[in-house]
């Protein structure tokens, strides 16, 4: 399995535990979460999809996503609008570190 195959299997995977979580037995905030973490899962594989599957491209599109959302989390007024943010926080830097693990094995296996 090369080093692209296995970050979007890894993303997939993770997007489809993330909907199965999503029932009418959570909170509304408990869901939402979780349409947060689809929602940026999604974006990230349209990322990759969108970048011919470059990696390292990709690695530099969720750091200045990343970024911008932390300042945007700076400015943020309303206490669900942070936890918002914090979310996709964690859910981008969940992918860069898939994205990582994923480069340094192909790197690895290339020397």
């Amino acid at each position: 399995m090369d080093s692209k195959q296995g970050f979007t299997q890894n993303i997939l995977e993770t997007l489809k535990i993330s909907k199965l979580s999503i029932t009418s037995y959570n909170n509304e905030t408990v869901n939402l979460l979780y349409l947060s973490q689809v929602k940026t899962l999604k974006w990230v594989l349209e990322q990759s999809n969108d970048n011919n599957n470059n990696l390292n491209k990709l690695k530099r599109i969720i750091l200045f996503k990343i970024q911008k959302l932390k300042k945007e989390k700076k400015k943020a007024v309303y206490r669900i609008e942070t936890i918002r943010i914090v979310q996709e926080i964690d859910n981008l830097e969940f992918c860069l570190n898939v994205l990582v693990q994923d480069i340094n094995k192909k790197n690895n296996s290339d020397r």
